[in-house]
């Protein structure tokens, strides 16, 4: 009897997660949301799981923009992989999109917290030769 009840439960529950999964499944995520995953991901450094949400948006052909591939340099810097974030320099660019100095500066906070003062020099002068600026307003 009590194995019947058991069983039974447990149906019940494989019945809830089942619908659940499937409702989950049907909602419709704007670009901001899954943005908004992303750098959520990205801010603990799980570039793998954000990742997977750019394939998502992929899917469902939603734009890319600055903010998302900007989530995905912040990740990789969070990870200390910066060939990660040349990779995603180079994704911004095949997408017609330029880094801003917001992107700049995750980068040389990325190579600061390496200790590598001269890629953040190096990032300064070619940021200038570019005529990107970073203002003082701390965000």
């Amino acid at each position: 009897r009590k194995r019947a009840r058991t069983q039974s439960v447990y149906n019940l529950l494989m019945q809830f997660i089942f619908h659940f999964k499937t409702f989950i499944q049907h909602l419709l995520f704007s670009r901001v949301t899954y943005q908004r995953f992303m750098l959520h991901y990205c801010q603990r450094g799980d570039v793998e799981k954000a990742s997977h949400i750019l394939e998502t948006m992929r899917t469902k052909n939603l734009p890319l923009n600055a903010a998302v591939l900007d989530a995905l340099v912040l990740g990789n810097v969070r990870q200390g992989n910066m060939e990660g974030v040349d990779s995603v320099l180079k994704a911004m660019s095949s997408a017609g999109l330029n880094p801003t100095a917001h992107t700049y500066a995750i980068i040389m906070g990325g190579y600061a917290k390496k200790g590598d003062i001269e890629n953040v020099q190096k990032i300064l002068e070619d940021t200038a030769n570019k005529e990107i600026y970073f203002s003082d307003k701390v965000s």
